[in-house]
Order: C-alpha cells, then sequence, then structure tokens
C-alpha cells in the first residue's frame, strides 16, 4: 500500500505461535523508503538506540534494476520489521 508516498508492506498470517522462527516470509512488516537519507538516518537511530537486528544492512540484487538496501529488525513483541531502499524509485511498487 502506498503510506504518505512511502511503500507499506504487511503480511497476515494464521495460527502462528509466539514461538515461531525468525524468517521474514510470510510474517514481516515493511517499509520501502523514498529517500536514502531517511533509510540511512533510520538506521543510525537504530544503531545508536542498539535495536535488536535480525539482518545488517545489506545490498540485494545488487547490479541489477531490483538492487536495494535493507535491514530486518526485531521489535519488543517479535515481530519482524524490514527498512529499505530501492536505487530505482521505479522498483518501489
Amino acid at each position: 500500500m502506498d503510506f504518505f508516498g512511502d511503500q507499506l508492506v504487511c503480511h497476515l498470517t494464521e495460527g502462528m505461535s509466539a514461538d515461531r522462527p525468525a524468517s521474514l516470509y510470510p510474517r514481516h512488516f515493511g517499509v520501502t523508503f523514498r529517500a536514502e537519507t531517511d533509510f540511512e538516518a533510520l538506521h543510525a537511530c537504530a544503531v545508536l538506540r542498539r535495536s535488536r537486528s535480525i539482518r545488517e544492512v545489506s545490498t540485494r540484487f545488487e547490479g541489477l534494476v531490483e538492487e536495494h538496501h535493507t535491514f530486518v529488525l526485531l521489535d519488543p513483541s517479535g515481530n519482524l520489521l524490514e527498512f529499505k531502499h530501492y536505487r530505482d524509485p521505479r522498483m518501489m511498487y
């Protein structure tokens, strides 16, 4: 969904327990930033606050049109939060 100009990703899964494994799919909440500076600012804030990270910043699909930076945090309730920024803004949706 379009969330104030940024992409918002939500997955609904039924019957998952609190003991579920820390796997992104199909259970994560995701935000894709249009501005790389916003992505970097959030990551810097997460590092400063020592937020629990499941996946450090990495580049996926390097050299392809789908190339993007991503990192994943774990919130206090055990939910996986993925944040990303695509080099090519056409890939956001």
